[in-house]
């Protein structure tokens, strides 16, 4: 339950972000919240679409009812709800990817493929990272994996 707590309070913080400044610094000086466009940045929303939230059918029970919160927090901030997909065959050009190590099949797969790191997570509980991942599976340019 700690887990869903804390999925949840970032999910709410995140979109709390989003929502009050454009150039929200990090513990680093690069910006994590930006109204201008580039080739490094990951687009959650732009020009009235916002990126599919993708994940595993066979993940947990729990991160399922997150990624609804998730696209309810979008759909909050920008006023487009996101589609809520459970497959890996998508047409969009950016997407985010939510999902457990070792149980999201999605995640796997990109581990096995060397799209991800997953060191920091191995072995872990409670625990979470964000990586933007370019062409993570076919037909996607960029995802933000979490």
């Amino acid at each position: 339950m700690k887990f869903l707590t804390r999925i949840a309070s970032f999910v709410i913080i995140w979109g709390l972000l989003i929502m009050i400044s454009n150039s929200v610094y990090a513990i680093n000086p690069k910006k994590y919240v930006t109204s201008t466009a580039s080739s490094e940045n990951f687009p959650l929303a732009t020009n009235g679409t916002v990126a599919p939230i993708v994940m595993s059918d066979d993940d947990f029970d729990g991160v399922k009812r997150v990624a609804g919160h998730l696209q309810t927090d979008f759909f909050n901030v920008t006023d487009v709800r996101p589609d809520l997909l459970m497959t890996n065959s998508i047409s969009a050009d950016y997407i985010v990817i939510i999902g457990t190590l070792g149980k999201s099949s999605i995640l796997n797969q990109l581990v096995k493929n060397g799209k991800i790191d997953a060191k920091q997570l191995q072995g872990k509980w409670e625990k979470f990272t964000t990586q933007i991942v370019d062409n993570p599976i076919p037909g996607v340019k960029k995802a933000l994996v979490i």
